[in-house]
């Protein structure tokens, strides 16, 4: 019974290491991207670039609907070993986003030759409908990999060899011009990676399947064993359809600001302020080291109804969670400058949303786990709830802010949106299951956060905004020698608790 336990415990910690390093390498990849594209397009076509690949992203989640739900459900029927019925439902997840992909992106095409835009826009538009089918059907290797407990494939294929293939074809073009620099040409470098994902998606599946004992099916057998198992693919379906909404309530909510942005103000601004959310969006990688193990846990003891061991388990992966983001969050936020400088004078005037970005990403940090509780809760459809509260907010604030402050305003009104999102979500998750977070650690970080913030934001000079910086470090300093003492004496009966299943 020991040596299964060590060995349940050496395979977690496997792949926790392996989609956190994963999920590490795909955020810094990403804004290593980012710099390449700039570099190639210049800011003004980078700005464009990113206003359609928006859209773009918004569409390939009507494309998949809800399928990320499938997985979940799928688990289910593995377990009770319905091996036909899994093929069944898996071979619809390969099939139906490509289908549905072309629909979308036909409709689209056709909406957008009616809407009062630039040639430029319509063009890069159009050619970028071109690759929807398979661009948004590239995260299948979510749902494959996922439903097996392994994290091998996603981490080889979506966060180390799609972002690798994106990079040297970005690094050809930029250092050896074979062709003149153009928008299409990094479109075209964007969609060879997402193909190849998709491909690497279908690849491991197969071998997953091998490796599961479960038979393959091919050609009309496959639309049989959909007939025969129509009811279990009929509920999977209706499982998954109150998440669509969330899905695409995520995705625009992520997106709304850059939207807004790039309609009220312009191009340079929106490939100023995406730069900065990739680098903010790397402090939030943290949390795929601490937090992967959460979902499974809290599935665990959802079953048991012990609620204080899943409260135990969020507070200690919450604390190890900044122990590790702090020291990141520090230098981000110290240098911003130095980071922008590389581009433009212009990309200056950026550096203050950029700090309150990354700062949001502290609050983040804290409150995070609360979505993954609901997820794997009998809660799970307030996730559409509070996603489509968010993008109402996100858009109300956003259209005010940004005409009010620009690129700060956009960065405040994201920042608002995470509080209120999140805050919401604690609440519910103390309303229904007594968890809360309101805590002395916590306590003082969100309100040391949220005064640095609004310190920044109203600060007049640069000097002002060093001093703040500077108030701020300390106390981060003071923090972070306090999670390290809190690891190291940690009770190894709490340290059990956290990592046991």
């Amino acid at each position: 019974m020991k040596q299964k336990k060590h060995n349940d415990l050496a395979t977690v910690s496997r792949n926790i290491f392996i989609t956190g390093i994963g999920i590490l390498f795909q955020r810094f990849s990403k804004f290593f991207i980012i710099i390449l594209q700039i570099k190639y397009l210049g800011l003004e076509s980078y700005g464009l670039f990113v206003l359609c690949l928006s859209y773009i992203l918004i569409l390939s989640t009507l494309q998949t609907m809800g399928l990320r739900c499938l997985v979940k459900y799928c688990v289910e029927f593995r377990m009770a070993k319905q091996a036909e019925a899994l093929w069944a439902m898996y071979w619809t997840s390969i099939v139906v986003p490509v289908l549905a992909g072309t629909i979308v992106s036909a409709i689209a095409a056709i909406v957008v030759l009616f809407l009062n835009l630039s040639l430029t826009t319509t063009y890069v538009f159009m050619f970028f409908l071109l690759f929807l089918p398979l661009i948004g059907s590239a995260d299948l290797s979510l749902f494959m990999t996922t439903s097996f407990e392994t994290n091998f494939y996603i981490s080889f294929g979506r966060d180390i060899v799609s972002p690798i293939i994106e990079i040297v074809l970005l690094c050809i073009f930029l250092f050896f011009p074979i062709v003149p620099s153009s928008i299409y040409v990094v479109i075209c470098t964007y969609a060879t990676s997402r193909i190849a994902l998709y491909f690497i998606a279908a690849y491991s599946f197969s071998k997953l399947c091998s490796l599961n004992d479960i038979p393959s099916y091919a050609g009309y057998k496959n639309i049989r064993l959909l007939h025969a198992h129509a009811r279990e693919v009929k509920n999977a379906v209706t499982y998954c359809i109150p998440f669509l909404g969330g899905n695409i309530f995520v995705q625009a909510n992520d997106l709304i600001d850059v939207l807004l942005l790039g309609m009220f103000t312009n191009n340079t601004l929106t490939g100023i302020y995406r730069l900065s959310k990739s680098l903010a969006n790397i402090i939030g990688s943290v949390n795929a080291i601490t937090l992967n193990m959460l979902p499974s846990i809290t599935s665990k003891h959802y079953q048991t109804k012990n609620y204080a061991a899943i409260h135990t388990v969020y507070l200690h992966s919450i604390k190890l969670s900044m122990l590790l983001g702090f020291p990141a969050l520090a230098v981000f936020i110290s240098f911003p400058e130095l980071i922008l400088k590389i581009f433009n004078e212009e990309a200056m005037q950026a550096s203050v949303s950029m700090q309150i970005l990354l700062l949001g990403q502290g609050f983040f940090l804290l409150t995070c786990g609360f979505n993954l509780i609901l997820s794997m809760t009998d809660k799970a459809y307030l996730h559409a709830f509070n996603s489509a509260c968010g993008a109402v907010i996100n858009v109300i604030l956003g259209y005010f802010f940004i005409h009010l402050w620009n690129i700060n305003g956009a960065a405040l009104a994201t920042i608002c949106t995470l509080f209120f999102v999140n805050i919401l979500r604690a609440l519910q998750v103390y309303y229904f299951y007594k968890i809360h977070f309101f805590h002395r650690f916590t306590l003082v970080m969100i309100v040391l956060l949220f005064s640095t913030i609004t310190m920044l934001f109203f600060a007049k000079n640069t000097f002002a905004v060093g001093i703040i910086i500077a108030i701020f470090l300390g106390a981060l300093c003071y923090l972070f020698i306090w999670s390290i003492c809190w690891f190291f004496v940690l009770s190894k009966k709490e340290k059990q608790h956290i990592i046991s299943f």
